[in-house]
């Protein structure tokens, strides 16, 4: 969750290409409630959820991002939810210019464009701290 757009994550030895996603395109969030889990949110309309997925995407459209939902298909596999889910599909389908491909397709894109050359991620390096937070004297 840390751009909105591809990112290299590395700790010197070896890397991994970040394809983010964010909590307002998860529909757990917009849906979920659980006794079993103890998570007891209230549960939104389809039109709510999806006003929010599709102004993410509005924006990520505009500015040429990534944007990668989470539907869980317990979660939205409702008929009314995944109905909007297939409105939304359509919404972006008729924008134009977007790609759906799994996301072993877009990592694949993405890692061919950085061989070429052609795009270079920005690069996170991890871990972002030098080794564990020193004892106090006499203990803590």
């Amino acid at each position: 969750m840390g751009d909105d757009i591809p990112y290299r994550l590395t700790n010197g030895k070896s890397s991994l290409l970040e394809l983010p996603s964010h909590y307002a395109l998860d529909d757990w969030g917009h849906y979920m409630f659980s006794r079993e889990l103890d998570y007891r949110m209230p549960i939104k309309a389809p039109s709510h959820a999806m006003e929010v997925f599709r102004s993410e995407f509005d924006a990520a459209w505009r500015y040429g991002s990534l944007w990668i939902a989470v539907w869980h298909p317990f979660v939205s596999g409702r008929l009314a939810r995944f109905e909007a889910v297939c409105d939304l599909m359509e919404y972006m389908v008729q924008k134009g210019g977007v790609w759906f491909a799994p996301m072993r397709d877009i990592a694949a894109h993405i890692d061919s464009l950085i061989a070429s050359g052609k795009w270079t991620p920005r690069t996170d390096y991890v871990p972002q701290y030098h080794g564990p937070i020193p004892e106090l004297e006499g203990g803590l």
